[in-house]
């Protein structure tokens, strides 16, 4: 497992989670929004739908993106915890759960393990050697 397939997990998780804000924003907006009844259903005409319609529409469709997503973060998430759990150091697995699996900060990392930032990047540096010794 390399940095750059860690950052991948971590990419992911953040993209799902930027995902279900739009999914959030659009549910507000179509609780927002009012149905109009004034339009007479036609058969055969182009007229686009409503915006609540157009917003459902988009929901399940990110929705949908998002369940393959998921399914996939979990997935190679599961396989970094196998990797990573095989490492000797308890701080070392912590700095790369709780950065890359968890999408925590940095600065939240340190926090959450009472470690100084300047710290936190050191012992990330050496769970990545311990990580490449592990291949």
């Amino acid at each position: 497992m390399t940095k750059q397939e860690l950052s991948q997990i971590r990419d992911l998780g953040n993209e799902i989670k930027a995902k279900l804000e739009m999914c959030d924003q659009l549910r507000d907006l179509a609780s927002r929004t009012s149905v109009d009844f004034s339009f007479d259903k036609v058969s055969g005409g182009n007229k686009q739908g409503s915006r609540l319609e157009n917003n459902a529409v988009n929901i399940m469709m990110i929705e949908r993106d998002m369940r393959y997503d998921v399914y996939a973060l979990s997935k190679i998430r599961n396989e970094a915890m196998a990797i990573i759990n095989k490492m000797q150091t308890s701080k070392y697995r912590s700095v790369l759960i709780n950065y890359y699996i968890n999408c925590k900060s940095w600065e939240e990392t340190a926090e959450s393990m009472a470690y100084s930032l300047r710290n936190i990047y050191y012992i990330h540096g050496q769970a990545l050697n311990e990580l490449k010794s592990l291949h």
